[in-house]
């Protein structure tokens, strides 16, 4: 039996992967290049139809190569806005400048936070932030048990 189709397409090894085109390629960076301009417009600068370039990004291979560029231009943009907080942090005439950066960035940048304290255990909490159980001598974990806890009932 040569020449069956199995599924629809001829042979039985693994589907080719599908590449994307070039002038899809293309577009995809002249409308990422020129926010100003439409899918049309980048469509044309690629030599494509608006119709075609819209159906080819219907496809997985197109929807991943724009992510992916999308993602690798973020990643830079983080890496200058990450510069441009550190020389506000340590060049900021105005104090309140280098109070809320330092503010942003530790929110931001803090480390993981602790694991859950243990059932039974009660975590103070001094400021916008628990203390841990596992840190600086100023962290406080009090033992006890629920039927010691004072109970404050809401009068409603």
């Amino acid at each position: 039996m040569t020449g069956v189709a199995l599924n629809g397409r001829r042979g039985a090894g693994p589907r080719r992967k599908r590449t994307v085109s070039t002038r899809v390629k293309d577009a995809i960076l002249h409308a990422i290049a020129d926010p100003k301009s439409d899918w049309g417009a980048a469509a044309a600068q690629a030599g494509l139809t608006k119709g075609s370039l819209v159906r080819a990004l219907r496809e997985p291979g197109p929807q991943a190569f724009l992510a992916e560029t999308v993602r690798s231009l973020r990643s830079g943009l983080a890496i200058k806005a990450v510069k441009k907080l550190e020389t506000l942090l340590d060049t900021a005439q105005s104090e309140y400048v280098q109070a809320e950066t330092a503010r942003y960035l530790a929110d931001r940048v803090a480390p993981p936070s602790a694991p859950p304290p243990a059932p039974g255990s009660i975590t103070i909490i001094i400021g916008d932030r628990p203390l841990s159980n596992e840190g600086p001598a100023s962290s406080i974990v009090v033992e006890s048990t629920a039927e010691h806890l004072p109970v404050h009932e809401s009068a409603t």
